[in-house]
């Protein structure tokens, strides 16, 4: 899918935070192959020959990379205000910890899913995952459609091992949320 964003601002992250006010960008598959000025020549050469399955007019709005969650436990999303007025160590063994042994690895999957869309909708599009099922946690990520083809994973400690995962689908507007579990 090749797709085509114009018409508004491109914030670069480029060291100095540079704003492009007449920017664009070009995705081919999940590549972005130009980001800047359409003005400028690197563009129109990006631009020349391609087909755009989806053009996006952002009308002066903001475009700009994704936030990085680095450190996240995604399925207690759904403990969110549980005694939140407790000390941590009076929290977790009195509300969280008995409430996590009850979770079943689908309760997992199914508070994972809840919390990457949560994410996606608040610009994130990475995390690094801290939970303690992650082949539920690695479902819920594929069969949400965002975790690429070939993954790096960290199981709990152990070393970084590939695993491949199917089902990869289009729901949430071409972002890709890359997931590593730790």
């Amino acid at each position: 899918m090749n797709t085509l964003f114009c018409n508004g601002k491109v914030l670069t992250l480029d060291g100095n935070s540079d704003i492009i006010e007449d920017g664009a960008v070009i995705v081919r598959g999940n590549t972005v192959e130009f980001a800047g000025s359409a003005a400028d020549r690197a563009y129109t050469e990006c631009r020349e020959g391609t087909v755009f399955d989806r053009e996006v007019d952002l009308k002066g709005n903001l475009i700009m990379p994704g936030f990085k969650n680095c450190h996240t436990h995604s399925a207690m999303t759904i403990f969110r205000s549980a005694a939140d007025d407790l000390k941590l160590d009076e929290w977790l063994n009195t509300v969280i910890f008995p409430r996590e042994a009850l979770f079943t690895p689908e309760d997992i999957y199914y508070a994972t899913i809840l919390a990457y869309m949560e994410y996606l909708t608040g610009g994130i599009t990475e995390v690094c995952e801290m939970y303690i099922d992650p082949d539920a946690v690695a479902k819920a990520a594929a069969d949400i459609g965002k975790m690429r083809h070939e993954d790096f994973i960290r199981c709990c400690g152990q070393n970084l091992y590939r695993r491949k995962v199917h089902g990869i689908g289009d729901i949430i507007h071409n972002f890709d949320l890359q997931i590593v579990i730790a």
